[in-house]
């Protein structure tokens, strides 16, 4: 009886592949659809510059400058918050390099000082005192030195020190810039004419429609070309805003609302990938949550072209991604990161949620929102326990 080859090569193996193919797809399968997986590496415990992280940013302009804004201590009337700046130029080992908060007074009430929105344009920081609504324009250029430029208090934010002014990004056209800022209480998306950034002016404002009195809250907001995409949190729409008419003076207006019971929150960021530079990524931060993709080739006309809703993705919140995987922190309970392939943006695929984030030492990462990834690190700041966990991401 003649054994052919294939037969013989059968026998050599602790497996029985059906085929040639079947052998070789087993051979390179591992590399083809290896996962990321986190591994931490430390957690930096600071009271001063870590209470209560909201936004943590690495902007293109400064790719070695960590940016944070933080609420600080609620309890110490917003004492601790401020703006913070870390160095990753060893992404290892971050390590603070310049610190600014508003108010300086020794005052027992520092809500100015709890700060939340953040977006550079050169050198210039927009910052936000969510409490009292104010929008900071700073001078980042030497990070060891911060410069304050400007403050300019927004109209129309409403009159309760709580939501007056959240999240903010840069809108530049030709020669104007301008801060696009949501303010919660008064469901206003807010602009700011900051092109010149110590005479800062608050030009336009336009209602969204969120009912703050029922729970809603003007949240999210990213600025792609002339458009601007909104969602609040405790909402289920996700607003398109025409930007293009604040260079003539003729304000903002409303050109397209998309609804579903998943649409909340609605940070999005857009995939930096050549290939899907089209896609817009949605944190959903619902119960159950996780991440919505959109198709704004057409800017005015969103498509949802994927979406990845899951109970174990509940309170998915400020997304980031690297390569083809989008890693989202998450509030819910203690907290954790999810990690989600999106290799293909209409196929989003949960790969696996990292929870219980600690150290030897006690420290914990509790019930996080803000994040930041720099080549193979991510930062993860919990919103309570005043720390940063530093985690090594492998396997992209």
């Amino acid at each position: 009886m003649t054994v052919s080859l294939w037969g013989r090569l059968q026998r050599l193996l602790p497996f029985r592949p059906q085929s040639l193919s079947a052998l070789l797809l087993s051979c390179v399968a591992p590399v083809l659809f290896a996962s990321p997986s986190l591994q931490l590496q430390s957690i930096i415990q600071d009271e001063q510059n870590l209470t209560y992280v909201v936004r943590a940013k690495i902007y293109e302009e400064h790719p070695d400058l960590l940016v944070l804004t933080s609420r600080g201590d609620h309890e110490r009337g917003g004492s601790e918050g401020g703006l913070s700046l870390y160095d990753v130029s060893s992404p290892a080992t971050p390590t603070l390099t310049g610190r600014w908060y508003p108010e300086t007074a020794k005052v027992s009430l520092k809500i100015d000082n709890c700060m939340e929105g953040q977006a550079l344009w050169g050198n210039y920081l927009a910052a936000l005192s969510i409490y009292t609504g104010k929008l900071h324009i700073l001078d980042i250029s030497d990070p060891k030195k911060i410069g304050h430029l400007s403050t300019l208090p927004l109209d129309g934010v409403g009159v309760l020190p709580y939501f007056r002014a959240l999240h903010v990004k840069i809108y530049s056209s030709g020669k104007k810039n301008f801060a696009i800022i949501t303010a919660p209480q008064a469901s206003q998306l807010v602009a700011v004419d900051v092109t010149d950034p110590k005479h800062p002016k608050q030009i336009a404002s336009i209602d969204l429609g969120f009912s703050f009195i029922f729970g809603e809250g003007l949240e999210g907001v990213h600025v792609e070309g002339d458009h601007a995409y909104c969602g609040a949190f405790h909402g289920n729409r996700f607003v398109v805003v025409d930007l293009s008419g604040l260079v003539q003076g003729k304000g903002m207006k409303i050109v397209k609302t998309l609804q579903d019971d998943a649409y909340d929150q609605m940070v999005s960021l857009k995939d930096p990938r050549d290939k899907y530079s089209h896609i817009l990524y949605s944190a959903a931060w619902g119960s159950p949550g996780g991440v919505v993709a959109f198709d704004v080739s057409n800017p005015s006309e969103p498509k949802e072209v994927g979406k990845l809703i899951d109970k174990t993705l509940s309170k998915s919140n400020r997304i980031k991604m690297s390569g083809n995987t989008i890693f989202s922190p998450m509030e819910v309970g203690s907290g954790g990161v999810s990690v989600i392939d999106a290799t293909d943006p209409t196929h989003l695929k949960k790969v696996t949620t990292v929870t219980n984030i600690h150290d030897d030492k006690g420290h914990s990462i509790a019930a996080p929102y803000a994040m930041a990834i720099k080549d193979d690190y991510l930062y993860l700041f919990g919103t309570s326990g005043a720390n940063m966990a530093v985690m090594k991401i492998s396997g992209q």
